[in-house]
């Protein structure tokens, strides 16, 4: 067996340093999409948030649970902003590095703080975001926050914080966006 030429290891050498760029400018771009979304967020920018999803994107948080495409991703944040008073939301987000996966999308980890008001109660939550982008456009969008300290806080006369109260509210929430869906179609 004979050792490779020095023309084989080149051309070797030169598709993997083109692909190490493709992967690192696919990288940055799904680290930018990220960036615009939380900047989008922090505005109330519904329009742009909506943008940065692909149409058949899947949510999910402790709340809502999951939502399947972009208009009921977007039903969900249409009613979420101006439940949250007509302030800016406080807060920020640490965006992570994309990293490249096997099916060829990226993910990225966002750590976000948000303070805002619901009606008259302020909220402090702090949410662990997944985001996975493919072809700059969000696909998977998944929101780890505690429910409990969030009921504990939005609802009134210490209702919240405890498994029931979770629970109807989470149902209440999703079930508001399902319903919603129908009678907007």
């Amino acid at each position: 067996m004979t050792a490779p030429s020095k023309l084989h290891t080149a051309a070797s050498s030169d598709v993997n340093a083109v692909a190490a760029a493709r992967d690192d400018d696919g990288a940055i771009a799904a680290k930018n999409v990220a960036t615009s979304f939380y900047a989008a967020f922090k505005k109330r920018d519904v329009a742009a948030m909506e943008a940065a999803y692909d149409p058949g994107v899947r949510f999910h948080d402790p709340l809502f649970g999951t939502l399947d495409g972009r208009h009921r991703v977007m039903e969900m944040w249409k009613t979420v902003m101006p439940a949250a008073g007509g302030k800016k939301l406080e807060g920020s987000s640490t965006i992570g590095d994309a990293t490249r996966r096997s099916d060829g999308a990226y993910e990225v980890k966002v750590h976000w703080d948000a303070h805002y008001e619901l009606g008259a109660r302020h909220i402090d939550n702090e949410s662990d975001t997944t985001l996975v982008i493919r072809n700059g456009k969000i696909v998977d969008h998944r929101d780890d926050w505690d429910l409990s300290a969030w009921t504990e806080q939005a609802l009134p006369h210490g209702l919240g914080g405890n498994v029931l109260a979770n629970a109807l509210t989470a149902f209440a929430a999703h079930t508001f966006v399902e319903v919603k869906d129908v009678f907007d179609r």
